[in-house]
């Protein structure tokens, strides 16, 4: 068992565990949630101190007036501290990913610093006396405090939170619909939040006398005398600065708060799914023995960054951008304030500018919505519905659907039909792979020695599946002698490779039972499976039968067709064999508004036969809406002599095998990772310089030769 299995991460604890378990998002708990009302209340704080940070310096502490040089140094001089602090937190999110996440933990972590960091930038001790006059004792231990609390809410605090909380809508799910809502989600609580601070921090600055300012009419002891005459009321104003800065703790607890909420609502009703699979992934490649790809280092990646012009593009964009909006943020209100006195300007001036805001982020969502991918090409994807149950055919042409393509495949499989196949522990190998792969991790076990009947490809799937699903043995058996055996060799030297035993030669006769479970399974010995003419005739001597032990009785030796109701009510014929009739050029069946393709037109072949009958049936699907277009003309009948290997002259080109990947060489039992290893510099050349044309025959790019 691995490390990651055996230590189980603080995070993984049912107290910090993510409260959302549903496997695609919803609106609510996780969008309402975990995208706008958490990240709403944690971003409120930054709004309020991107706003009024300066304001407070110049009104409440003074410093323009016996420090002003300090206050356009100290953003400056802390750029570099900026930049290290984000490089750090980037580091940290690039780590091994956890199973609560990347992003969520830090989201956690932030809570406790940006708490910290607000208590610290408005904690300074004030630096005036009952007088008035700079208390020079005081004075470097405010710039010490004001210095040490921007940097650490701007350089760490808030890189913490806002670097994880960016990353959350890509690393919750790969659905981009869902992710565009949670995006949508996502940005309402952006722009809200920077709102509310805009507006309602206007207000209750004036409401509270959070920045005393001896250009507000307040503090003049005559506000109708003319700009001449005006006389500021100095005691008073040194009064409300003196309890202003003490009225600002008051603020920073309730934003604090906010802030907690916040970071507990995102932290719990948010769920990283893309990093679960990674790390799921990590933790099965950790099981597989392999070896863990290098990283480049930070060095070594700003080394990269600075050599490529489009990075510094983005770096000056970006640059440019957020100089933007912080000269809209930030001096609108101060540039207010100084006309006007007081900040009602800017409060009246963001509620205006929030309109068209608001009223523009009630229509993002609908418009995301409208103009996605699959919306701009006209294709409507409808989950959990069955034809032919739910809906049916002629229900779908009277809604005005025209053309219909089956590609159903086949999705049932085939007994073998001896004596013994209903008993408990007897199950097709195509219902076994579609447990095990729709389930969960470790959600299909199988108790004791398992015996797969089959020989193709798909029966060394599920002989190699259900050898890490079962504690046991693992047999194969198959009527085919090891040269006639379907399956590619690679895939049976790799099953053996595993400890799967194979057995060719052998038909299964009875399965074995008691008290209704399989005990066992006999076999009898085949002489032959194919006649004179290559047909499928097995010869049986019934004189010579082993018996195997088992639990589990697994059947891979076909696939079989599965309609259900689908074809009532239409005209479309099926073979003995379950497959449907239909033209081998348009792919039509009887019924002329349905055509068919895949498995279920042909038989079991490869995906890439599927994704090549969906393109061809989409043309005459195309000409079937169009009135007057043939179905035939200019189609490709693929008809064509192919090249005879055996009468030409290759002995002056390269004759080299596809190259064999290597192995890890890992225990198969602890993992379903791949465990082939890529290929080596060496067979990368060798395989690539495989001669793909001899020069005897003329290769049609629209063929496959």
């Amino acid at each position: 068992m691995s490390q990651t299995k055996e230590k189980k991460s603080i995070w993984d604890t049912p107290l910090l565990s993510t409260k959302v378990k549903n496997a695609n998002v919803k609106v609510f708990p996780e969008g309402i949630l975990g995208y706008f009302g958490g990240p709403f209340f944690a971003l409120v704080p930054n709004g309020i101190i991107n706003v009024f940070l300066m304001q407070y310096w110049k009104n409440v502490l003074g410093l323009d007036s016996w420090a002003g040089s300090f206050i356009w140094l100290l953003p400056l001089l802390s750029s570099i501290l900026v930049v290290i602090g984000n490089l750090f937190v980037g580091k940290l999110m690039n780590g091994k990913p956890k199973k609560a996440g990347k992003a969520r933990p830090l989201i956690f972590l932030s809570m406790p610093v940006i708490a910290i960091a607000l208590f610290a930038l408005f904690m300074a001790p004030y630096p005036f006396n009952e007088a008035g006059v700079v208390n020079n004792d005081v004075t470097l231990w405010t710039l010490i405090v004001v210095a040490v609390g921007y940097n650490l809410f701007y350089a760490f605090a808030w890189p913490l939170y806002f670097t994880s909380h960016s990353a959350m809508v890509n690393l919750s799910t790969r659905n981009s619909n869902q992710r565009s809502l949670l995006g949508t989600m996502a940005m309402a609580a952006q722009v809200g939040a920077a709102g509310v601070a805009g507006m309602a921090g206007g207000f209750l600055t004036d409401l509270f006398r959070l920045l005393p300012s001896a250009e507000n009419s307040k503090y003049w002891v005559n506000p109708k005398a003319d700009a001449a005459n005006k006389v500021v009321d100095e005691a008073r104003l040194l009064a409300d600065r003196a309890s202003a800065n003490q009225r600002w703790m008051i603020v920073m607890i309730i934003l604090i708060v906010a802030l907690v909420i916040g970071c507990l609502l995102e932290y719990f009703f948010t769920r990283e799914r893309i990093t679960e699979e990674s790390f799921m992934l990590a933790d099965r490649e950790e099981e597989a023995g392999k070896n863990e790809v290098k990283k480049a280092s930070m060095a070594e990646q700003i080394k990269i960054c600075v050599h490529d012009k489009y990075w510094w593009l983005i770096i000056i964009f970006f640059l440019l951008y957020q100089l933007g909006g912080m000269l809209k943020n930030n001096g609108q209100p101060f540039y207010s304030q100084a006309w006007t006195g007081d900040t009602n300007l800017s409060s009246n001036i963001g509620i205006l500018g929030a309109i068209p805001t608001a009223v523009g982020m009630v229509f993002v969502w609908p418009l995301a919505v409208k103009f996605t991918k699959g919306k701009t090409m006209g294709v409507e994807v409808r989950c959990g519905v069955e034809v032919g149950k739910d809906v049916t055919v002629d229900e779908l042409k009277k809604q005005g659907y025209r053309a219909f393509y089956l590609a159903i495949g086949l999705q049932g499989g085939r007994s073998t039909g001896v004596p013994g196949e209903d008993a408990e522990g007897v199950e097709s190998g195509v219902s076994f792979l579609k447990r095990v792969s729709t389930g969960t991790e470790n959600a299909v076990r199988l108790n004791g020695d398992v015996v797969v009947v089959g020989g193709g490809n798909v029966a060394v799937d599920v002989a190699r599946t259900a050898l890490r699903t079962t504690e046991g043995k693992v047999t194969m058996l198959c009527l085919e002698s090891e040269a006639e055996m379907p399956a590619a060799k690679d895939e049976v030297a790799e099953a053996a490779a595993e400890g799967i035993e194979v057995k060719n030669g052998w038909g299964p006769k009875e399965i074995l039972t008691e008290n209704g479970r399989v005990t066992g399974i006999v076999f009898k010995r085949c002489t032959r499976v194919y006649d004179e003419d290559h047909r499928f005739s097995p010869v049986y001597d019934e004189n010579e039968c082993i018996t195997v032990p088992c639990s589990v009785v697994l059947e891979a030796i076909g696939q079989s067709a599965v309609w259900g109701d689908l074809l009532k009510g239409t005209a479309v014929k099926t073979r003995p064999n379950g497959t449907v009739i239909a033209d081998p050029l348009t792919f039509r069946t009887d019924d002329p508004d349905i055509f068919a393709g895949g498995d279920i037109e042909h038989g079991a072949r490869f995906a890439i036969d599927a994704i090549a009958d969906g393109k061809k049936a989409c043309e005459s699907m195309h000409r079937h809406v169009h009135p007057g277009q043939s179905q035939t003309i200019a189609r490709d009948k693929r008809e064509f002599i192919e090249l005879d290997k055996n009468n030409i002259d290759l002995s002056g080109f390269d004759h080299a095998g596809r190259q064999i990947p290597g192995h890890t060489g890992s225990a198969p039992r602890t993992s379903f990772a791949d465990n082939r290893l890529p290929f080596t510099e060496e067979q990368v050349k060798l395989e690539t310089s495989r001669c793909l044309s001899c020069g005897a025959t003329t290769v049609d790019v629209n063929r496959c030769i």
